[in-house]
């Protein structure tokens, strides 16, 4: 017969020191293991994207265009903007003339008249007003002709109103070139009642002058 009275049983209290021991959650574990890897993902994060930049700066290059700042408030209608704009024409498109968003890239060749049309939406009145053409300097001046054509197809063609341009001591990067309107157009056409321009560019300086225009403006006096 065996004899069981030498055997030690396990206590409550033996019972709960093994729970404690063998079966208490590592929390502190987990939790020192889920800041070391979130620092880690920080880190790796971070050298990645300074490594992004790197391969940008060095193999591409970025470049950043000059935006002209509207200083014009009441007084002044832009002629580009889609509530007077009917449509853009240009005179030679061949010549490599663009219309890009309302901004339009003249090619003015050598000894050659180069240009486009504008038709606005509704009749506009003209009168004790001047033309402000916003552009980005050019390299050389040039001459601008203007025509202006009312409703009734009267218009200023057979003598356009003609400025030459003076840009020697401009520094900006956008011009802006004037021209003015009252006395410098015929009798017969009606000032107030204006749909129609046409401005034709001209120069004898070079092969071809690229002229990008920004801005259009009606200036009221």
């Amino acid at each position: 017969m065996i004899d069981f009275s030498n055997i030690n049983t396990i206590s409550f209290n033996d019972s709960k020191r093994l729970k404690e021991s063998f079966f208490r959650p590592p929390k502190k574990n987990n939790n020192r293991r889920h800041k070391r890897n979130k620092i880690i993902i920080i880190i790796l994060s971070i050298l990645t994207a300074i490594i992004i930049i790197k391969l940008f700066t060095l193999n591409f290059n970025i470049v950043i265009f000059p935006q002209y700042k509207n200083h014009y408030k009441q007084g002044f209608m832009n002629l580009l903007s889609n509530k007077h704009l009917s449509s853009i024409i240009l005179v030679n498109p061949r010549l490599g003339s663009k219309i890009t968003k309302n901004i339009i890239l003249i090619e003015v060749p050598f000894n050659t008249k180069s240009g486009f049309s504008i038709i606005l939406r509704d009749k506009t009145d003209f009168s004790n007003s001047r033309l402000v053409i916003v552009a980005k300097k050019p390299k050389y001046d040039f001459k601008i002709f203007t025509i202006l054509r009312d409703t009734s197809f009267f218009s200023n063609a057979d003598k356009p109103i003609e400025i030459s341009t003076s840009l020697a001591n401009n520094n900006n990067t956008y011009v802006e070139i004037p021209i003015d309107i009252d006395n410098n157009i015929g009798k017969n056409i009606s000032i107030k009642r204006i749909n129609q321009l046409r401005f034709m560019f001209y120069q004898k300086k070079t092969g071809s002058l690229p002229l990008l225009i920004k801005k259009i403006y009606l200036e009221r006096r």
